[in-house]
């Protein structure tokens, strides 16, 4: 009998810091939303080769009927965000619980999406184009996200818990969370990094396995894995960032060696070297 999954998006806490009120910064950063992953390019060959694959289907799935003045800047504005691997995370996540990669490519795409949605909302202030104009775009990359996680394939059940979990992850107790605390100074960085990074990588790693049919362990391990890959990977190399490999390498146990190394070579090994090899440092 196919397991019973919850509707609700669940987040995993993290052990260095309880979750609710975040703790007050010391001091207030400029009143601006900042992105909500780091632009820093990915070293990573096979890394790179996924994300410009993912963003090409994601500018193929565009429908052709668009009239040029909505056709123009939604290509222009997805193509403009920074690279991220949380997409790749997704697709990587679906061959570990031996998916298929069809039925995870447009979660991959819709995180994609989101992250260029935040993207453009966090530098209206700075927009080339007149800033209504880039703060509408924004709105239907986000439509456009969830679109294409609804067509995509596989188990409409699944489709739709992958919808919540972005939805969750990305809203107001997500990645719009992190970013508003830290415009109005509200919050410090590993609370507002586990809010921003660590629920979007989190949220993408969920989706992928829900999508490849994982049972609900697997579906957990990766999000946890998620959350501690993205922790890494969106502030300094730091002390917490050594824990965070530690706990990200336990929750990979679960999983068959073959099928880890496989996703390396598919999808880059930039997330596990960094969980087993003691590399911390950013890709």
């Amino acid at each position: 009998m196919a397991p019973t999954f919850s509707y609700m998006a669940r987040a995993p806490k993290l052990p260095l810091f309880s979750h609710g009120v975040p703790p007050k910064s010391s001091s207030r950063p400029p009143l601006a939303l900042s992105l909500a992953i780091s632009s820093q390019h990915c070293s990573s060959s096979s890394l790179e080769v996924v994300y410009h694959d993912i963003k090409a289907h994601t500018l193929r799935s565009l429908p052709a009927d668009l009239h040029p003045s909505v056709a123009a800047p939604m290509r222009r504005l997805i193509s403009a965000a920074p690279p991220t691997a949380a997409p790749a995370l997704c697709l990587a996540a679906c061959h570990l619980v031996g998916g298929s990669r069809d039925r995870a490519i447009n979660a991959a795409c819709c995180v994609q999406l989101m992250h260029a949605a935040f993207h453009v909302h966090g530098r209206c202030s700075a927009a080339a184009h007149a800033p209504g104009v880039e703060l509408m775009t924004g709105d239907g990359i986000l439509s456009f996200g969830y679109e294409m996680l609804s067509e995509g394939a596989g188990d409409p059940e699944r489709v739709l818990r992958a919808v919540v979990e972005i939805a969750s992850a990305t809203g107001a107790r997500g990645v719009l969370e992190g970013q508003l605390m830290e415009a109005e100074g509200e919050g410090e960085g590993l609370w507002v990094r586990e809010r921003k990074e660590g629920r979007l990588f989190s949220c993408s790693a969920a989706c992928g396995a829900i999508l490849g049919g994982g049972s609900e362990e697997e579906v957990e391990r990766l999000r946890r894995f998620g959350l501690y890959v993205g922790m890494m990977r969106g502030g300094p190399t730091d002390a917490s960032a050594e824990t965070f490999r530690s706990l990200a390498r336990l929750e990979l146990k679960g999983f068959e060696p073959e099928r880890v190394e496989e996703a390396q070579m598919l999808y880059g090994s930039w997330w596990y070297d960094r969980c087993t090899e003691g590399s911390i440092s950013q890709v």
